[in-house]
């Protein structure tokens, strides 16, 4: 008689499913025989012949897996062994069957090569049992950060790669097998040299200094080797932030002529992308180069003075006569590429007792006050005149030259007050005097954070 099951087994923790099949003779008496002097038989007595015959008895067997050191997995079958009778009597099983990687490793053919130089990646493995080994070969090119596959998971333990990345290659290889065991190898590193095509990349500027508005010239050199493409992009970084703007990319021209537009401390570099017959690509930077660019009173001066002097003579006129204390002014602003004056300013007092009103003409700082940048609209000059009183009263002075309130005033750039030439004037007074441009504030704006 043959029966089949699926039973319960539990092992080491763990229960498993077991298929067993089984078959087993049995000799009971006939218990449907109306004829037999012993039906029903009774159980408990060993002479009553219909008690069923336990000799023939029968196994069921099993297998359970475990891991040693999460490597190497050891499968044991297991044998149960039963009467005729279905009574358990005892069990046995096997040594077991060791499978697994205990170590996995990768070597290269080469660990220094150039660009596009074919390199063989070769596996190697701690093998244990007879189980079906694959390899899966990665590559990393920025520190082992991320990987990717490079050749298709297959029983090959060697697999040829094309180096496709200039500096430092990174390699390994994972290895698994038919008992479910996954192992990664070390890791092992080709460096490709940089290519030789270019060098000796630099960069000069026709002047280290100079102001807002001036044109600079920036040159370029480098050594080439054969015949390589070359793209030339001048770069500029303002007052060490770190950010670098390309001004200007030419091909094949090795010369760029700047017009200063920021003010402070400018960097320059010259970035050179070449790309060598051999099909490799490369950048290359020179050394920064520094450029201090300012705009000064001499500067504002020299750009102003026809006004300054226009609108002095403006104030002049509009007060002979007149009851009130007055004063004009401007101020000078750059725009990103171009000087700009604002609109005229005028402020008008009664001629009494009280202090001088000063006029500081409309101004804008950049934002942030300490980092102009392209484009940007910002103030680089202020002036303004100081009252004549020809039409006040005799008792009402007024020292020439900067006041206590133009002094307060700091100014992040160059300043001047437009009055007479000499210590002191009073109400009444015929004019005299000649134009005297008084400065004040700082000497050089810069706008400079160092």
């Amino acid at each position: 008689m043959l029966f089949l099951g699926i039973f319960p087994r539990l092992h080491h923790g763990s229960i498993k499913l077991i298929q067993i099949s089984y078959a087993h003779a049995s000799s009971f008496s006939d218990e449907d025989d109306p004829d037999d002097p012993d039906d029903p038989y009774d159980p408990d007595d060993p002479d009553d012949p219909d008690n069923p015959d336990c000799s023939n008895g029968y196994t069921e067997n099993y297998t359970f897996s475990n891991s040693l050191n999460g490597n190497i997995t050891t499968t044991v079958t297991c044998f149960d062994v039963y009467d005729g009778c279905g009574n358990f009597e005892h069990n046995v099983c096997g040594d077991g069957i060791q499978c697994g990687i205990s170590s996995a490793g990768i070597s290269l053919s080469e660990t220094t090569g150039n660009y596009h130089d074919d390199v063989v990646l070769t596996a190697s493995a701690s093998i244990i049992g007879s189980p079906i080994v694959r390899y899966e070969f990665q590559q990393s090119s920025d520190g082992g950060n991320s990987w990717e596959d490079v050749g298709n998971d297959s029983t090959s333990n060697s697999f040829s790669y094309s180096i496709d990345e200039y500096g430092q290659n990174e390699f390994r290889v994972i290895e698994s097998c038919s008992c479910s065991i996954s192992v990664t190898s070390n890791v092992a590193i080709f460096t490709t040299n940089m290519s030789t095509c270019v060098s000796n990349v630099s960069l000069t500027l026709s002047a280290a200094s100079g102001k807002l508005g001036d044109q600079i010239t920036l040159s370029a050199s480098a050594t080439t080797t054969g015949s390589p493409t070359l793209e030339y992009t001048y770069e500029v970084c303002y007052n060490n932030n770190g950010d670098w703007t390309g001004v200007a990319t030419l091909v094949p021209d090795k010369t760029h002529i700047y017009t200063v537009n920021l003010l402070g401390e400018i960097d320059f570099r010259l970035n050179v992308y070449a790309t060598c017959l051999d099909g490799s690509t490369s950048n290359i930077y020179s050394v920064v180069i520094p450029f201090v660019s300012s705009y000064c009173s001499s500067d504002f001066l020299t750009q102003s003075q026809s006004q300054m002097t226009s609108l002095w003579n403006t104030a002049v006129a509009a007060q002979k006569n007149s009851p009130n204390k007055m004063e004009y002014g401007f101020a000078l602003n750059w725009n990103g590429s171009a000087f700009e004056y604002d609109n005229e300013t005028t402020v008008s007092n009664p001629c009494d007792g009280s202090d001088t009103t000063e006029i500081l003409a409309n101004t804008t700082y950049p934002t942030p006050a300490n980092n102009p940048i392209y484009g940007e609209t910002y103030t680089v000059g202020n002036y303004h005149t100081h009252p004549t009183l020809s039409g006040c009263s005799s008792d009402i002075s007024l020292v020439q030259g900067p006041s206590s309130i133009d002094n307060g005033v700091k100014f992040p750039c160059p300043a001047f007050v437009g009055a007479y030439n000499t210590y002191s004037i009073s109400g009444g007074n015929s004019g005299n005097w000649s134009l005297k441009l008084y400065p004040y504030g700082v000497d050089c704006c810069t706008y400079d954070t160092n």
